[in-house]
């Protein structure tokens, strides 16, 4: 009979979480939780190197096809033409619905956690490992066909964002740290400070009309007509959703922030002449009227 696992996850939050201490310790690697559509995505600090990761508590051809990589695009610059350098599947052990062989055989590497039980009494620790050991890690173990490790040669890696996302990985329906949310937290920042203007959003790099208080509401108009806009009441809380990295970007403000614009007084005469029968107070002929019309 083997032995009950001293570690037990409950939920794939739990499993991620455990892989993303082990595999950052030493500091080899750098997680992105819920990044590029992974569930990690676990980068080589030295080079670069990606291994996208998708975790269930069961392997099953759910969880494979999750980890698969996608047909290639015909058009450059497709979905199917940029990937991590390896593909892996993260499982508490190999018990599942699925073949650890026909994983191999799709350049699907499986990882597990294995806990160790290690001193005596008051010493008694657990210690954990990742199987197989991460490429570029120092490994004391014997692989197997499925603990090969396969090289997929992409044509682009995956493009990382700025900001190591404060994501929970492995969550269902998690809220991840896109391009658009980094320049949207950097717009709600700036709201918060000073009236913004559609210049602010050009630099940015962000569409201003889903902000507009006629659509979301997101911004209310400033005192002043075509002064530019101010936070408003449906603004969302970002700060709330991603604390870590709306600190960060909070912090790194002077290197992002626009500068103002000067927007001059509006004008409301528009310099239009007035409608009146005579110019310079000379009486208006047939033959002129004729003439305007």
């Amino acid at each position: 009979m083997r032995p009950a696992p001293l570690v037990t996850f409950k939920t794939e939050a739990e499993l991620c979480a455990a892989f993303i201490a082990e595999a950052e310790r030493g500091g080899i690697y750098r997680c992105y939780p819920e990044c590029c559509g992974w569930d990690v995505l676990a980068v080589r600090v030295a080079d670069g190197l990606q291994i996208g990761i998708e975790a269930k508590l069961k392997l099953n051809s759910l969880v494979v096809e999750q980890a698969i990589e996608e047909r290639p695009s015909f058009y450059p610059g497709g979905r199917g033409d940029r990937g991590p350098d390896f593909r892996a599947v993260l499982v508490p052990e190999f018990g599942g619905n699925f073949s650890p062989t026909i994983c191999g055989y799709l350049g699907i590497t499986i990882i597990r956690i294995v806990h160790e039980e290690r001193g005596i009494g008051s010493r008694r620790t657990i210690t954990g490992e990742i199987l197989p050991t991460l490429p570029g890690m120092k490994s004391h173990r014997y692989g197997s066909l499925p603990d090969s490790w396969h090289d997929c040669c992409p044509m682009r890696r995956e493009i990382l964002p700025d900001y190591v996302p404060d994501s929970q990985a492995g969550t269902p329906c998690p809220i991840t740290l896109t391009d658009w949310k980094i320049a949207a937290i950097k717009m709600a920042i700036l709201l918060k400070r000073r009236v913004v203007t559609r210049s602010d959003f050009q630099a940015l790099k962000i569409d201003h009309r889903r902000w507009l208080p006629s659509v979301m509401g997101w911004m209310a108009p400033a005192d002043g007509r075509g002064r530019g806009w101010v936070a408003g009441p449906g603004l969302p809380d970002f700060a709330k959703q991603h604390p870590r990295n709306y600190a960060e970007i909070e912090a790194a403000a002077d290197d992002w922030m626009p500068k103002p614009s000067e927007l001059a007084p509006i004008q409301m005469d528009l310099g239009l002449a007035p409608l009146s029968p005579a110019i310079d107070g000379a009486p208006r002929s047939k033959k002129t009227e004729n003439a305007d019309a």
